[in-house]
């Protein structure tokens, strides 16, 4: 059932919000103008950036302070430990994917509110809003390299296609940041007003070309790495179908395809090129015409929120190359290594483990220093007490006997020292 319970009520909860901000605000931006910089100021787009970063961070506090649903199948207790810390390490990557997400839209939502001038119409801009989007396209990245080391860990290290397309994204990204710094470090480019009186041009400077071909490569290739992501995700799902909220785990690695694909990411990138190759047709009129920042931040929200379902409920796998029989494959049962005194022990690789070994690795040099003085006086006396009794002992063979047990002393503790 592709209907449920959580789409739902996250649909219903952000066409509430728009329709209150379309129809019962008293203005469409709090300046006299909007979209005049190149910057979607409007009151419903920036909204829609805190509306997203908030879910964004409810998704992540969810994971963090929830616990999956246990497994049907129960691994023994050696197994489990190792399972445990797999799915610790594995979850961290797909909270992170969330906060990073909900840093960059918090990113994007202040630069639309306070400073609305990119500069991309008429090759004047403003510095504060080149540094915000700097930060969005850095958590933008970071997020979609997070999710991508999810799903590359969940499927077992299989799919290439995740990596090689998250990094095709970074170095989108570095473009984008090659751009940007580039026109910041230019004074002539830069001007202190929302708005300033240059007139709009075609004849953009290099700078702000590369910052918006840089944009449009990012958001093309984050819609494609969600195909072998969703795929990725949808094959781990199926070995354990977890529903949440009335939404299966597979089904939500289709649905995010399909966000991405069509109304999310993509959705800039189409309109893009037919501002390019149609001069006639405007970016923002097809954007307002269509209600462009609503299907696009709706389609990101049922994105992060699939996301959210996968984390929570996705079987890990984690495949350790052992003697045949133990621990081949995913994991399952393995009883032969699983003993009472497994769980005493701090599971392996984990903090207590290491520091376990490394403190067992230690010497006590004062403790065993003490421990053979000791010894020595205990020897020494009873060679004391046996020459008093048996008399075939001299004082000079005595004082020879302190000697070298006073000299093996010296030496045991240089040795314990070094």
């Amino acid at each position: 059932m592709f209907v449920t319970i959580g789409l739902l009520l996250l649909t219903i909860l952000y066409i509430g919000m728009v329709v209150t901000l379309e129809y019962l605000s008293p203005v469409e931006c709090l300046d006299d103008l909007c979209q005049s910089e190149g910057v979607d100021n409007t009151i419903l787009n920036w909204a829609s950036n805190f509306f997203l970063a908030f879910w964004c961070f409810i998704f992540a506090l969810h994971l963090s302070f929830s616990e999956s649903p246990e497994s049907q199948e129960k691994p023994g207790m050696l197994t489990q430990m190792f399972q445990e810390e797999t799915k610790r390490a594995v979850r961290k990557m797909g909270i992170l994917s969330q906060i990073f997400m909900g840093g960059a839209f918090i990113s994007i939502g202040v630069g639309s509110l306070l400073y609305p001038n990119s500069g991309v119409d008429d090759n004047q801009g403003m510095l504060a809003y080149w540094t915000l989007w700097i930060l969005y396209a850095v958590l933008f990245t970071m997020s979609a390299v997070g999710m991508s080391h999810f799903a590359f860990r969940v499927s077992g290290d299989q799919n290439y296609l995740v990596p090689v397309c998250a990094s095709a994204l970074f170095l989108a990204m570095v473009g984008f940041l090659t751009g940007t710094v580039w026109c910041s470090t230019n004074l002539d480019l830069q001007v202190d007003n929302i708005f300033d009186d240059a007139e709009e041009t075609n004849d953009l400077y290099v700078c702000f070309d590369i910052v918006n071909y840089s944009v449009v490569s990012m958001n093309f290739i984050y819609a494609l790495l969600w195909i072998p992501v969703g795929i990725a995700l949808k094959e781990a799902a199926q070995e354990e179908p977890v529903s949440v909220l009335g939404l299966s785990t597979p089904v939500a690695g289709i649905i995010s395809i399909v966000m991405q694909c069509t109304l999310g990411s993509m959705l800039l990138v189409i309109l893009f090129l037919i501002d390019l190759f149609r001069p006639d047709i405007s970016f923002f009129d097809v954007w307002n015409t269509i209600y462009g920042t609503v299907l696009y931040h709706w389609a990101m929200l049922i994105t992060m929120y699939c996301l959210h379902n996968l984390t929570y409920g996705l079987p890990y796998t984690y495949i350790i190359e052992e003697e045949p029989g133990i621990f081949s494959g995913c994991f399952g049962k393995n009883d032969e290594y699983d003993t009472d005194d497994d769980r005493d022990e701090p599971a392996t690789l984990s903090w207590e483990w290491w520091v376990t070994m490394v403190a067992g690795q230690i010497p006590e040099p004062k403790k065993k220093r003490r421990t053979l003085r000791s010894s020595n006086r205990a020897k020494e006396n009873d060679n004391n007490s046996i020459e008093q009794a048996s008399g075939e002992m001299t004082p000079k063979s005595s004082n020879t006997a302190r000697s070298a047990v006073t000299w093996e002393v010296i030496e045991e503790e240089e040795v314990v020292e070094i």
